[in-house]
């Protein structure tokens, strides 16, 4: 009797490390886990991935959102500005490209500042927290406007981690979203999440939101959009015709790079700083003949009459400030 006992409580306890197991690899994209903050996630990964962790705070991510009183967060000129720099509360942005700022009501300031050109321009007046505020935060929370983190963290694309944290060391891994276990439409998709244009399905929002949905069809009980989640449940996409802000996913999904199975990492970096516009992985012309070297020697060759810092992107992807993902041919553009 006693041998039986035993043999059944080690079945039982197998079964129940399964059972643990089996609920923790769905960790990743259930509504169980909460957020923490980056802090919490830094705490344990800086000795584990320590590139990663001291890189973080030189990507645009880290300061998506930033308090006005934050050294070296303002980089406007604002001795002829046509806002006064007393009204701004937060901003929005690094200010590699151009920033734009918010109030202590959280509305938006009727002018953007341009880095490059070093000039104003208009910008509608809107209500930040629900048009700008859920991509340049962590843990947004439709329901009630709030959030957990101030810039994009790492459970912005890895997902709340209060279960990996509490788990045993055997299931971390499969208690927390790790973008290359995603199937490839997946991983793009938690980029997408704000590289977008397009609305929620309620067209409110220029972010995704999960509803649920009644007999009628009517939406109730919004939802954060998560890593892991179908974008295309929780958003609808524009086509973009021209180069626009945070749009990127939207034009990629309209040419054939999509369609090839490439991803928003095979050119980007994430995670760091690689010294390169756009945190490309490499310099532009060097990556994107990595790809086409079979059919393209260099640029010249490709294009004989090409200036001698001609780019690849010159002629491929439209625009001039915002070059568009469409990744069209020359002759299609």
């Amino acid at each position: 009797m006693k041998a039986f006992w035993v043999r059944t409580a080690g079945l039982g306890l197998t079964i129940g490390v399964l059972v643990s197991l089996m609920v923790g690899q769905s960790q990743g994209d259930v509504r169980t886990a909460t957020y923490k903050g980056s802090k919490m996630c830094i705490a344990c990964h800086k000795g584990i991935h320590k590139d990663i962790v001291n890189a973080y705070n030189m990507t645009a991510h880290s300061k998506a959102l930033l308090e006005a009183s934050a050294e070296g967060a303002i980089v406007a000129d604002f001795a002829n500005a046509p806002i006064k720099k007393d009204q701004v509360a937060w901003v929005l942005g690094i200010g590699k490209r151009e920033q734009a700022y918010i109030d202590k009501d959280w509305k938006t300031l009727p002018a953007k500042w341009s880095v490059a050109e070093k000039k104003w321009t208009d910008l509608p007046v809107e209500n930040a927290k629900e048009k700008c505020v859920a991509c340049h935060t962590t843990g947004f929370n439709t329901a009630d406007m709030s959030w957990v983190e101030t810039g994009v963290g790492c459970e912005s694309c890895h997902g709340p981690g209060s279960e990996h944290i509490s788990a045993p060391a055997a299931s971390k891994k499969t208690t927390i979203v790790t973008l290359s276990s995603l199937p490839k439409d997946r991983q793009m998709m938690v980029c997408g999440k704000c590289h977008s244009k397009g609305t929620d399905p309620s067209k409110k929002f220029p972010f995704p939101v999960l509803w649920d949905k009644d007999a009628s069809g009517n939406l109730s009980n919004p939802k954060d959009f998560r890593p892991g989640d179908d974008l295309n449940q929780a958003f609808i996409h524009d086509k973009p015709t021209q180069e626009g802000q945070n749009q990127q996913f939207s034009e990629l999904l309209m040419g054939k790079h999509f369609a090839a199975g490439n991803t928003c990492t095979t050119c980007h970096e994430p995670h760091k700083d690689t010294g390169q516009a756009h945190q490309l992985k490499k310099a532009e012309v060097e990556l994107c003949l990595d790809c086409h070297k079979d059919t393209i020697k260099d640029i010249k060759t490709h294009q004989p009459t090409a200036s001698d810092n001609a780019k690849c992107s010159d002629c491929h992807m439209p625009g001039t400030v915002r070059k568009m993902h469409t990744f069209m041919s020359k002759k299609s553009s």
